[in-house]
């Protein structure tokens, strides 16, 4: 008699973390852009965009977003400020929240929002990289692919 009892209740159990899994947005990391915008000057910085299915935290779905002032092995011997954009692509619906590696957030309430930019940051002559923890959610709570877009503005100090 207990064995049916456990087995239906593991059943039920497996089904609703099936269906809680399937609650959140997730991206195709095929169809992802970057867009940059440099000030004349000589400088490096690199961007790489880190997107994984795995990528859960809380049942919100998230990419990383390392910034650097090195590539190649060479730093950039010119400082650097620059700033960062996320948004949908056309035809998107994804909402989108960040943290960054020193605890900077796009919103002090948690606001998730369709387009966000972040604050002016800095990078010296020494090697520096910036990580952001990019989370994206859909206003409908459902599973829906979001396709995005990193615009980055750089420029020599």
């Amino acid at each position: 008699m207990k064995k049916p009892k456990i087995l239906i209740l593991i059943i039920t159990i497996l089904l609703f973390f099936l269906i809680l899994k399937e609650s959140y947005a997730y991206f195709n990391a095929t169809n992802q852009s970057l867009s940059q915008q440099v000030s004349t000057g000589q400088f490096i910085y690199d961007v790489t965009i880190d997107t994984n299915p795995n990528y859960i935290e809380n049942n919100i779905a998230y990419f990383r977003v390392k910034v650097t002032n090195t590539k190649d092995g060479k730093t950039s011997p010119a400082p650097i400020k620059y700033q960062l954009t996320f948004q949908n692509e056309k035809g998107s619906n994804g909402i989108f929240y960040y943290i960054d590696s020193e605890g900077n957030t796009s919103s002090e309430s948690g606001e998730y929002l369709n387009t966000i930019t972040s604050q002016e940051y800095t990078f010296g002559t020494t090697k520096e990289t910036r990580e952001f923890k990019v989370y994206v959610k859909v206003p409908s709570g459902l599973k829906e692919n979001v396709n995005f877009k990193i615009d980055i503005e750089a420029k020599q100090v």
